[in-house]
């Protein structure tokens, strides 16, 4: 009887077990958000670049270059199809990548996303997440415009 009973609860054992498991087998990291105010154009820097904080999960600086000083940049109808590198700095490291996206020369709307390629210190784990953004541009065209300000929710996804 205590032979049977043993060789019952072993079995119930390894039949339960990678269900107990599972959970921290398959648990995936957690995306994070927030949003960024990017600025472009003197006094900032160059127009091929922006710069700004970043505020939410992470907090810090956002900046993003365009790839080969925009050069790669097309236009289709009324979008701009752009391409950037960029470097989010925190208090205790750094996540770069770089992103690919659109913006409507029309409504001055944008989206963009990429691979985190970087992560250095407490940022380390984000290394191959997905960063993403939307947002709004000032209107670059306007009389007089000294700089562009872009206003964004961002994300970072395993």
């Amino acid at each position: 009887m205590i032979g049977k009973t043993t060789a019952a609860l072993v079995t119930m054992l390894f039949l339960t077990l990678p269900f107990l498991a599972a959970p921290a087998i398959s648990a995936k990291p957690k995306a994070l958000s927030g949003t960024e105010v990017i600025y472009s154009g003197p006094p900032y820097g160059p127009a091929d670049h922006w710069a700004g904080p970043i505020t939410g999960a992470i907090m810090g600086t956002v900046e993003f270059w365009e790839t080969n000083g925009g050069a790669d940049n097309y236009i289709v109808g009324n979008t701009e199809h752009f391409f950037e590198t960029f470097l989010i700095t925190t208090y205790c490291g750094t996540i770069s990548g770089s992103d690919k996206g659109l913006w409507s020369l029309v409504t001055f709307v944008f989206r963009a996303g990429g691979p985190v390629t970087g992560a250095t210190g407490c940022d380390a784990g984000l290394a191959g997440f997905k960063f993403h953004e939307l947002g709004v541009t000032s209107d670059p065209f306007a009389p007089n415009m000294v700089y562009v300000v872009g206003i964004a929710s961002w994300s970072l996804t395993p």
